[in-house]
């Protein structure tokens, strides 16, 4: 698999001499711990299958490339905060996600950041009805048991 890191550039968005020299063959591209607010430069990388975007500045309203292979997007230590926008967004952009991570952002709450049991298991519900081929959730194993619950969950917008 042909990967790509420009983690720790201070990037806005992928150079386009980068990105048209890379993406035609690669496959994973980490692009951590930079200063992304916008996607739009990653649209040309079409057989992309991993997206690592860790600690950069996306919200809940980044518009995301059409990424028909991606399968693994991380998007830990973000700002994401509202969960359905940024959803709504995932389900159009990347239709074969299989797994999904969250973790750091505020629409993310996780007993590690002092959330209640309950609300982790909603927000994991939530995502796991909305993104039903999801395999992992945070790094995490989604279960029989969890996507059971999820199918029965009624989603309000």
């Amino acid at each position: 698999m042909a990967s790509l890191s420009l983690a720790y550039r201070d990037l806005v968005h992928v150079p386009t001499k980068v990105a048209g020299k890379h993406k035609a063959k690669c496959k994973l591209l980490d692009v951590s711990h930079n200063k992304m607010e916008d996607l739009a430069s990653l649209a040309s990388f079409q057989g992309l299958e991993t997206l690592v975007i860790d600690n950069n500045l996306l919200t809940s309203h980044v518009k995301l490339p059409y990424l028909p292979e991606l399968h693994t997007l991380w998007l830990n230590h973000n700002r994401i905060q509202n969960l359905q926008t940024f959803l709504d967004e995932v389900v159009q952009k990347v239709p074969s996600v299989q797994n999904l991570s969250l973790i750091g952002n505020p629409a993310a709450p996780s007993i590690m950041t002092g959330a209640t049991r309950t609300e982790s298991s909603e927000y994991r519900l939530l995502v796991i009805n909305r993104l039903p081929t999801l395999k992992t959730l945070d790094q995490m194993p989604v279960t029989d048991k969890e996507r059971a619950k999820a199918r029965r969950l009624v989603v309000l917008k």
